[in-house]
């Protein structure tokens, strides 16, 4: 009896053991847990996946932010590239020019959240929003693709204060590019926008927006 009473626990001792190691077992699929973060199984019936990435939560780390200006495939030369940033209701903006292969270098930022805007004359911009605390950004940030669009949808006139008067240098956009065009000494401006709706916001030094 006590043979047995032996046996028994012996048998239990190990399939304790065999339960301890599948509970802690590696995932099988391989992947490791930087992988597991990153992607996830996509609808149903996909099979595909989706990217979630990491965040740096302390944005203390620098990105290089950089890339090439794009129109039909192309790229293209003088397109005005702006980075603009907003904390606490302020808005801040850096800006460059594209150099003959259409290529930008905003150099090393630091932060959260951006908008990267590309707009040319005679041209539709573009934007893109950027997180520099993305671990792994898709595409990398240092070659972002910004592609303008053909002028479908344009709108013209002058910018006048109260008075009728014109407003030297106004500037116009659409609201959510933040970038836009300046007005001329007249205040004459000519806009590109997307077909469609678009909400148009206009600024100028000592005035209202």
């Amino acid at each position: 009896m006590s043979k047995s009473r032996g046996l028994i626990a012996i048998a239990l001792v190990a399939l304790i053991a065999v339960v301890g190691w599948w509970v802690r077992r590696p995932d099988s699929s391989g992947a490791s847990d930087d992988e597991a973060t990153r992607s996830s199984t996509g609808g149903s019936g996909s099979g595909g996946r989706r990217r979630t990435s990491k965040l740096d939560t302390s944005s203390g780390r620098g990105q290089r932010v950089a890339g090439t200006v794009l129109f039909d495939g192309a790229p293209v030369a003088g397109a005005t590239v702006r980075l603009v940033s907003q904390s606490a209701g302020r808005s801040s903006e850096l800006r460059v020019t594209t150099d003959g292969a259409g290529a930008f270098d905003l150099g090393e930022q630091r932060g959260a959240s951006l908008t990267v805007v590309a707009e040319k004359a005679k041209l539709t911009g573009t934007s893109t929003r950027i997180d520099l605390r993305d671990l792994d950004p898709r595409p990398a940030l240092d070659r972002l693709r910004l592609v303008l669009h053909a002028c479908d949808a344009a709108i013209y006139g002058t910018i006048r204060d109260a008075s009728g008067g014109p407003i030297a240098k106004a500037h116009v956009a659409v609201e959510w590019m933040h970038g836009g065009s300046e007005a001329d000494d007249e205040g004459r401006y000519e806009l590109c926008v997307p077909v469609g709706g678009s909400s148009i916001e206009v600024a100028a030094d000592g005035y209202a927006t």
